[in-house]
């Protein structure tokens, strides 16, 4: 009496197709990879939506910034001015005394 062979029994790996196991295991890495992808999605669009928020807050405060500089200097530039004023109309009235007080 002749013994099976193994090849009788347990055909070749090309032939056997996949186990329940095999197929859940390939399920679990597709979802896995399925999620991590749609959190890298998420996670990306976040960070451009922060970006575009935080370019939008910095122009605002350019905007503020130079109006605040532009305002303390035409302040600075109007003291100037009245100064000038005064020293010019002391220099005109011939007056030395006030002109030196001035």
């Amino acid at each position: 009496m002749d013994m099976p062979t193994k090849t009788a029994f347990f055909p070749p790996a090309s032939q056997r197709g996949l186990t329940p196991f095999a197929w859940n295991l390939v399920a679990g890495i597709a979802c896995l990879v399925l999620a991590m992808g749609a959190y890298w999605s998420v996670l990306f669009n976040g960070y451009r939506t922060q970006q575009r928020e935080t370019e939008a807050q910095t122009w605002l405060r350019v905007g503020q910034i130079s109006h605040a500089v532009s305002v303390q200097v035409q302040t600075l530039l109007s003291g100037l001015d009245y100064t000038l004023q005064s020293l010019a109309t002391g220099y005109a009235a011939g007056d030395g005394a006030a002109f030196k007080w001035s």
